[in-house]
């Protein structure tokens, strides 16, 4: 599959906030929006290799009430709707959590990380756990590449939320970090990261925060 070189001039990165108008309006929705992403993922991911598991089912349950909710004008938050990727070492209610690790092959808690729950709160749609690096340390995990050019890594650990957003296939998606592995592969990717100060989000598993 020919990407193409990265090129600041030409790139687009998919967002979500320009969309929730038509939200508003009804000339769009939040489970249209996930059937453009998935039309994506469909026609990239076999060549990128960003995700672990996909749940289109439940998120496009999730889409369906989202749009219903910003039909009815009571969207939960200004993330309502928004398709999101889960790094593959935090727990998801609904898909396994396996952490890059051959030990945690088919570990499925099901519960919800604290960031996994609170995003839900808000109303945005979990749809797939993200390729990580093993146990979010330094051996690659999975066989992501980079979505502008498949002989250059992805970066890690947060390698699949990094070409997952690079490549369009979702606007968003989580990571974590404690030396580069959210900054490096945002980096890599050609989109933007953010690490928030340590300390500064509830990290409980299963639980919800005060």
């Amino acid at each position: 599959m020919d990407r193409g070189n990265y090129d600041p001039s030409r790139y687009r990165a998919l967002t979500f906030h320009d969309a929730t108008p038509g939200f508003h309006d009804g000339t769009d929705s939040p489970r249209a929006y996930l059937e453009r992403c998935l039309e994506v993922v469909a026609a990239k991911e076999p060549d990128i290799k960003a995700f672990v598991t996909l749940n289109e089912a439940g998120a496009r349950a999730a889409a369906d009430e989202s749009s219903r909710r910003w039909r009815e004008g009571r969207a939960l938050s200004s993330i309502d709707g928004l398709p999101i990727g889960i790094k593959d070492l935090l727990e998801t209610r609904d898909m396994p959590t396996e952490m890059g690790c051959e030990a945690f092959i088919g570990n499925f808690p099901k519960r919800d990380n604290a960031a996994v729950w609170a995003l839900r709160e808000a109303g945005a749609v979990v749809l797939a756990k993200t390729v990580t690096a093993e146990l979010g340390g330094s051996h690659p995990g999975g066989d992501t590449v980079n979505p502008f050019d498949a002989a250059r890594t992805a970066g890690g650990s947060s390698t699949g939320s990094g070409a997952a957003v690079g490549a369009g296939m979702l606007p968003a998606a989580i990571g974590t970090q404690v030396g580069g592995s959210i900054i490096r592969p945002a980096a890599y990717c050609a989109n933007i990261a953010l690490k928030p100060t340590q300390g500064g989000i509830n990290r409980a598993s299963g639980k919800r925060p005060a």
